[in-house]
């Protein structure tokens, strides 16, 4: 999944911030994926 350019000013304040939610939308992008494949997407 892409935030855009919209992250970045997160990145400069808090880099914690910023990889945490890298890895929830990686999260919801995987959980996603795996259900469109299940379902034969």
């Amino acid at each position: 999944m892409q935030d855009g350019h919209g992250i970045l000013p997160l990145l400069a304040v808090s880099k914690r911030g910023f990889v945490i939610l890298k890895l929830i939308n990686l999260l919801i992008g995987f959980t996603l994926g795996a259900a469109a494949l299940f379902a034969g997407f």
